[in-house]
């Protein structure tokens, strides 16, 4: 592991945004379904319409940033970690709109 060099692991990366680009998404497509389960919580309409549209802009845009050559000038585990955290934000936040 100390050998190897940050463009031998960029195809490791490449695949780790691919899935969480999926995982996101797999996010929102349940933040979308949320108003029709049945005995749901109190959902606060226009929060949650906000928040859809946004995560919904959010995930197209993520998946096609240039990933590779974020990786290649070292700029992309910073964004990762930093998409990382809007996703916790994304949640807590469908948990507050969606009523807990």
């Amino acid at each position: 592991m100390g050998g190897e060099s940050s463009a031998s692991l960029i195809p490791y990366r490449l695949r780790t945004v691919r899935i969480g680009v999926l995982t996101t998404a797999a996010a929102v497509a349940v933040l979308l379904a949320y108003p029709f389960l049945p005995g749901r919580g109190v959902v606060q309409i226009a929060p949650y319409y906000c928040l859809a549209g946004f995560a919904g802009v959010a995930v197209i845009g993520i998946g096609h940033l240039p990933w590779e050559a974020l990786f290649a000038k070292g700029l992309g585990s910073w964004l990762f970690y930093l998409w990382s955290g809007f996703d916790i934000a994304l949640v807590s936040a469908a948990v507050m709109v969606t009523g807990g």
